[in-house]
């Protein structure tokens, strides 16, 4: 009746209201359509013992400011393996480190590479890219000017954590209809020369798989099904290869994955040079079914002459998976589609595309362009501004 509906429609606005408001995207805090400014206040003393403790994971509180919007008590500390630097300290920025479940723009941490491996500051962010637009999960990455105390200290690229957030973001809906964010998420710790070789029974052989999350899970939760996988990949019988090793992953977009690596010349990745490396593996919720996903991209773009087959005999899990036919065509169809991706070009009004340089040129040339002022204001960096022009 009319006095039932004008009572709702009292009540609509007002439950409307009571609504929480949408939570605040971190797109734009990942735009790499601009260098972005990023400024942390700490003690001096603090951001001292930083730089001088800086092979230890040592945290610090410090006022973190983007954009106008601070955040008090965030935790950051110094972090990397050979990038690991006491004049230009690569950063883990942690949200939450200081105060439990604090959050900006929904994140709980992120990177701040200090690019001081790559001449060109731009291969980490490029081959990211790649990745995303091949469709393999990958972090989102932009550039900015990092302050520190009101100190210009460098141009660092913003990256993206791998964490229960990026797996929802790169997953979507779990089998029960969830989000697929709560299984089992390592990150790989290089300490050695390992190729995937099974290392035996002993659980603590596999800890170079350092759990993100479910921490507190017992070994055998935790590490078994790697020693599993690790002992499949190794032990099967050549004709059961591919069935018995698709219990623990999908080979075809391991070959992808891969497949994209080579693409991008990439020397310190899966089938790198000094062993695996520079990755995250994720096993799904409820099952032993694993991915891999990419990280650390510094080293990428090595030379033009890189061979696609490149320590690929080194690595167990590689050798043998592109033994499998399916497996290998599809490491090499993938390699294609990245050819024909970098080359990319704009469609014109009439469905023709445009001569000039391919999506891949495009980007380096508007990367190189946008980072070159604070590239060569960046006094830090290990390498002198020719050297930065001479690796665009």
């Amino acid at each position: 009746n009319v006095r039932a509906w004008m009572v709702l429609a009292l009540l609509l606005p007002a439950a409307a209201a009571a609504q929480d408001p949408p939570a605040p995207s971190m797109d734009p805090f990942f735009d790499d359509s601009v260098v972005h400014e990023i400024r942390l206040t700490i003690h001096s003393s603090d951001w001292a013992l930083l730089k001088e403790k800086f092979l230890e994971n040592i945290y610090y509180p410090c006022r973190f400011e983007w954009q106008g919007q601070a955040v008090q008590n965030v935790g950051i500390r110094s972090r990397g393996l050979g990038s690991r630097s006491s004049a230009k300290p690569g950063l883990r920025v942690d949200f939450d480190r200081f105060a439990p479940d604090q959050t900006f723009l929904g994140m709980k941490s992120f990177v701040l590479d200090n690019l001081v491996q790559d001449p060109s500051m731009l291969k980490e962010r490029l081959a990211m890219a790649v990745f995303r637009r091949l469709g393999s999960p990958a972090p989102r990455e932009a550039h900015a000017r990092l302050l520190v105390n009101g100190e210009f200290v460098g141009l660092y690229a913003i990256v993206e954590a791998i964490d229960k957030g990026f797996l929802g973001r790169s997953f979507g809906a779990d089998a029960a209809g969830g989000v697929e964010n709560d299984g089992y998420l390592y990150e790989y710790d290089y300490t050695r020369d390992y190729r995937f070789e099974y290392l035996g029974a002993n659980l603590d052989e596999y800890r170079l798989f350092d759990p993100k999350t479910n921490e507190s899970h017992a070994a055998a939760q935790i590490w078994g099904p790697i020693e599993d996988m690790i002992q499949a990949i190794n032990e099967s019988p050549e004709a059961t290869f591919g069935r018995d090793v698709s219990a623990f992953l999908d080979l075809g977009l391991f070959a992808r994955h891969l497949a994209i690596e080579s693409f991008l010349a990439e020397n310190d990745g899966i089938v790198g040079y000094a062993g695996t490396n520079n990755f995250y593996l994720y096993r799904f919720e409820n099952t032993s079914r694993f991915q891999f996903l990419a990280w650390d991209k510094d080293n990428a773009f090595e030379s033009r002459d890189f061979s696609i087959w490149r320590n690929v005999d080194t690595n167990v899990l590689a050798r043998r998976a592109l033994n499998v036919p399916d497996v290998r065509n599809r490491f090499l169809d993938t390699l294609l589609e990245a050819a024909a991706l970098v080359d990319e070009r704009p469609i014109d009004p009439a469905g023709a595309p445009v001569e000039g340089a391919g999506w891949l040129e495009r980007e380096i040339t508007r990367g190189y362009e946008q980072i070159r002022p604070a590239a060569y204001g960046d006094t830090r960096k290990p390498f002198a501004n020719q050297e930065f022009d001479d690796a665009y």
